[in-house]
């Protein structure tokens, strides 16, 4: 497993997996399951969200 993979989705910290303000925490590094070293770049996995979602997001509503 990756430590610094969080995946969106039910609580389940175990399986390095919560809702976003789960994953806003482990940024912040609040939460002592943030354990990745420094140095590692968190990497936020979106389940069922597409690259395409992503830049092609309305961002006036």
């Amino acid at each position: 497993m990756i430590p610094e993979l969080l995946v969106l989705g039910d609580h389940a910290p175990a399986e390095r997996r919560g809702p976003a303000i789960w994953i806003k925490c482990m940024l912040a590094r609040t939460l002592e399951e943030a354990d990745w070293p420094t140095t590692a770049v968190p990497i936020i996995y979106l389940p069922g969200v597409s690259r395409a979602d992503l830049r092609h997001r309305d961002l006036s509503t």
